[in-house]
């Protein structure tokens, strides 16, 4: 494992906002002793990109410009530090107040059925909360935040953008159910979110995650609960291909 503090001469991360990448990590708790340590004594909000970084940067990107959460400004004709910092922290602010926006807000029962699933997605859920292994890549980008809301990452990097994905507004209904349940957002990739418990989970989550994934009839998701008490954090998907993507790695 190797940490890369940002920005380098050549390397910037995801935006101004990026302080260090971690590569190689050999397992997902060598990843988070890291990503804690960073984020140590920080001022503000620190995350971590999940799963495939390249295609959440790429998804992010569209997203946020599919949904309208870019403060539509040119990028910097001269591309300085001080100048791209200006430009990342209008796209986070716009992004961040319409978010946050309760005009805009996407009720959580109006999640259900907006994925597409399978009847083994909670066999697939059970896996990935067993194994957070399968969301390691080759690099990770440590996020800085200038703000107390786990939420607003979700306004540096906003995601979901293809047809059958949770779009951003969707995504933030999921997570602000998830902090309801006592699960606060600390990561996120192209297809995964990465929640840390602050309280014990209780059968009133499940029924929330059967009516955004379906399949309420499945003997897993008892499962799920009973693994959910013994673990620190809790792993969803918001694509309806999520387990293939973290399966690709």
């Amino acid at each position: 494992m190797n940490i890369i503090s940002l920005p380098t001469a050549d390397r910037r991360g995801a935006d101004s906002f990026s302080i260090a990448v971690i590569e190689d990590p050999n397992s997902f708790e060598e990843l988070i002793t890291e990503f804690r340590g960073l984020a140590e004594g920080r001022e503000g909000r620190c995350f971590i990109t999940l799963d495939f970084v390249e295609q959440c940067l790429y998804t992010s990107t569209h997203a946020r410009l599919s949904n309208g959460l870019d403060a539509e400004l040119d990028y910097p004709d001269d591309p300085t530090p001080e100048s791209l910092a200006l430009f990342d922290m209008a796209n986070f602010r716009h992004a961040q107040q319409l978010l946050a926006d309760p005009a805009k807000a996407v009720e959580f029962s109006q999640l259900a059925g907006e994925l597409n699933c399978t009847d083994t997605v909670v066999e697939e859920l059970v896996a990935l909360n067993e194994d957070p292994d399968l969301l390691l890549d080759d690099i990770h980008i440590v996020q800085q935040l200038p703000t107390s809301d786990p939420l607003d990452l979700l306004a540096d990097l906003p995601n979901g953008y293809f047809a059958d994905d949770l779009n951003p507004f969707q995504v933030r209904s999921l997570a602000s159910r998830m902090a309801q349940h006592g699960y606060e957002l600390f990561g996120m990739g192209s297809c995964s979110l990465g929640f840390a418990k602050t309280a014990d989970p209780s059968p009133a989550l499940i029924e929330d995650l059967k009516l955004v994934y379906g399949q309420p009839d499945s003997t897993a998701w008892m499962e799920l609960l009973d693994l959910l008490t013994g673990s620190p954090y809790l792993f969803l998907g918001f694509t309806d291909d999520f387990s293939e993507c973290v399966q690709s790695q």
